[in-house]
């Protein structure tokens, strides 16, 4: 093959290369991953000198990037297997970029995506779920945010306006779950007795008047409540074990899966707890 030192490029190792080998050279460099990216005494091939295409530099800085990335995501669809970049990802779902395919592939397991449910080979969601397990908290079934009753009934309303039963998860009025727990109702009413000024001066009279309130209170959340439960309320003792027997307990979570907790946020209509990766818990 003829070629002169004019025409031909120079590389950062000051070897003087065939243009057309090394044409070649980049071609199998997106073949063969051993070769990409391409390098002459150790130093990297600028890509500007091997004059390819457009196409071709497209094509080659996509397979640079295939090749760069350590924990590699393919489509979960066996008829394309097309690398998914980790841009297309989010929160932990991948999103097939072939034109016509579109399929969601599972990060953790490589697996198609599983939906509205978690991925049984995450850990770190498995930490968070058992330490929701033991605190007694529950998640929305639509949206999958994790929510903690402090006082109020069980009727939850999550803030992408699913509602739900806070013992079981499933849609509003399509179980036989109690409404409510002792011990939610009258935390509800000392809430509210809490909130009237003259109730607060320390005098023995208004600890009477306060606990006759908050008594009083009770009876009509019983009758009334604000939720507009069709058949009222209902009793079930032993309601604080659904919120854990050490309320002072404090969970211990690897950082994983404290991160992974970040991504759940905290909301119900019924007066909870709200805990975020951007605020400190405050009662809504």
């Amino acid at each position: 093959m003829e070629y002169t030192i004019q025409t031909d490029p120079r590389l950062p190792c000051n070897h003087t290369y065939c243009i057309d080998c090394l044409q070649e050279l980049f071609m199998k460099s997106m073949q063969d991953e051993t070769l990409m990216p391409p390098r002459c005494c150790q130093k990297i091939i600028p890509i500007d000198l091997a004059r390819l295409t457009s196409k071709e530099i497209e094509n080659f800085n996509a397979k640079h990037l295939e090749y760069s990335t350590k924990d590699r995501l393919y489509c979960s669809q066996p008829t394309c297997s097309t690398f998914i970049p980790p841009a297309l990802i989010v929160d932990s779902i991948g999103i097939c970029p072939k034109p016509g395919c579109q399929v969601k592939t599972c990060s953790i397991c490589k697996a198609a995506s599983h939906g509205n449910f978690d991925c049984p080979k995450d850990e770190a969601t498995s930490a968070v779920l058992a330490t929701a397990r033991e605190a007694g908290w529950t998640r929305c079934y639509q949206c999958r945010a994790m929510i903690e009753l402090t006082h109020g009934c069980y009727h939850m309303t999550c803030r992408c306006r699913a509602q739900f039963c806070y013992i079981c998860s499933t849609p509003w009025k399509n179980c036989q779950c109690p409404q409510w727990d002792e011990q939610n109702l009258h935390d509800e009413a000392r809430a509210r007795a809490e909130r009237i000024p003259a109730l607060q001066i320390p005098h023995a009279n208004n600890r009477i008047q306060m606990n006759e309130y908050v008594q009083r209170m009770a009876n009509q959340l019983r009758a009334n409540h604000e939720c507009e439960h069709t058949n009222g309320w209902a009793y079930t003792p032993g309601g604080a074990n659904f919120r854990g027997e050490d309320k002072n307990k404090k969970p211990i979570l690897p950082y994983a899966a404290l991160t992974q907790m970040m991504r759940f946020y905290f909301d119900n209509d019924c007066e909870i707890i709200v805990r975020s990766s951007e605020t400190e818990p405050k009662i809504k």
